[in-house]
């Protein structure tokens, strides 16, 4: 017969062994769940520093045309997402990290929202060093700063003279350079001007003849298979078009037109209290109104259309500044 103390000894190793083992998941589960608390608040306070630093070149208190990268200690996967719903739409900002105490984990941090920022990059950015720089876009008058954001280094070839060729020149950037014999390093995005004769781009930009507005054709993988996508700009828009996603480019434009078709509005009304009350000489209601309803007429990547609004924008430019009392200051000098 077996002993009776016996077996209560083994079962009280069992019973400790099983209380153990449960101690010790829970241990390694607690554990677990606070690296990723960690991690997901580390990442969430990323994505905020990122709009935090991004705030100046919005409000136009950053006054550098070069401003130095955004250098982080780790490698992260930047994620931009453009929303364009009701009023001006808005920008959701996610950072994941991918080197560090927390490689390995899985998920990113939550989502940042930006309602006043229009960040042209790619949907997704991996890498330590992040460069940006901003530009203004007008139409006729200020609409909003834009925000340029990339990790990438990019080769601009056969530039023309002109205001993109003095900008790439004579602002020395380590991420973007011209290179007039054609010839890009391995590590570069080629970007081809009309004075390029080859084929090995990566990006293309078609000017239209008022050098003004044209055509950016990008070479972009869906599903394993090449094919070119092309995005209608004008003016500063091209450094949209060029530094990010097509559908982070769409969704930005649409949001800044329904932006320029607010403003347009308050100067409808601006225009019709001065005229109507004798108080100054000032831009015709209907000119506006006219070119309130050609800013409607636009959608994603139709030339016809983006061309349409700029040329209606130098016309009421023109007409502005010949007013006696300008509604906005000059756009461009022709």
């Amino acid at each position: 017969m077996r002993s009776k103390k016996g077996f209560e000894f083994s079962f009280s190793w069992i019973f400790a062994i099983i209380v153990g083992a449960m101690i010790i998941s829970l241990a390694v589960f607690a554990a677990v769940r606070a690296v990723n608390v960690g991690k997901t608040a580390t990442e969430t306070s990323l994505a905020k520093q990122f709009t935090v630093i991004l705030e100046p070149f919005e409000t136009k208190l950053a006054s550098s045309k070069n401003p130095a990268p955004l250098e982080l200690n780790d490698e992260v996967i930047f994620f931009n997402k453009c929303i364009n719903d009701s009023g001006f739409g808005s920008q959701k900002i996610k950072v994941s990290l991918k080197s560090g105490f927390y490689k390995g984990q899985e998920g990113e941090g939550y989502e940042v929202t930006a309602l006043n920022k229009y960040i042209f990059s790619d949907a997704n950015e991996t890498g330590k060093k992040f460069y940006y720089f901003t530009k203004s876009f007008n139409m006729p008058f200020k609409v909003a700063n834009l925000i340029f954001m990339t990790t990438k280094k990019y080769c601009f070839v056969g530039l023309e003279e002109g205001a993109i060729k003095d900008e790439v020149e004579n602002v020395k950037r380590e991420y973007l350079r011209y290179d007039s014999t054609g010839k890009c390093k391995d590590d570069e995005i080629k970007v081809s001007f009309p004075l390029y004769s080859g084929t090995d781009w990566d990006i293309k930009v078609d000017p239209n003849s008022d050098e003004l507005s044209g055509i950016v054709t990008k070479k972009i993988k869906e599903g394993g298979v090449l094919k070119d996508v092309k995005l209608a700009y004008s003016d500063n828009l091209v450094f949209a078009a060029i530094f990010s996603s097509p559908s982070i480019y769409e969704c930005n434009v649409n949001r800044l037109f329904n932006r320029m078709k607010e403003q347009t509005l308050i100067y409808i009304k601006e225009s019709d209290y001065l005229n109507g009350n004798n108080k100054c000489n000032v831009l015709s209601e209907s000119n506006l109104i006219d070119f309130y309803n050609s800013i409607g007429t636009y959608q994603n990547s139709d030339a016809n259309n983006m061309n349409l609004v700029l040329q209606k924008a130098l016309k009421l430019d023109d007409d502005n500044i010949y007013a006696s009392c300008p509604l906005w200051p000059r756009w461009r000098n022709t």
